[in-house]
């Protein structure tokens, strides 16, 4: 079972987090994009895009490991 607990941990933080944090961010008006191909390019903004998706990489990193998950979900200033 642990070697399950690392694959999917691994593949977490060192591919999907770091995927969504480069390519997610809406620097123009604020807010993520959440509709993305597998190359980060943005597919849908009218129903791709939401306001307070940040929060997803607070969630991601409740023990506080991972200071920059925060600071890009808007938590640390």
């Amino acid at each position: 079972m642990q070697k399950y607990i690392d694959q999917y941990r691994g593949g977490l933080l060192n591919d999907v987090i770091p995927f969504w944090m480069k390519n997610s961010r809406d620097y123009q008006p604020g807010g993520y994009f959440t509709c993305l191909d597998q190359y980060g390019n943005v597919l849908d903004t009218q129903y791709g895009w939401d306001p307070k998706h940040g929060g997803t990489f607070y969630f991601m990193d409740v023990k506080g490991n991972r200071p920059q998950q925060l600071e890009h979900a808007g938590i640390y200033p």
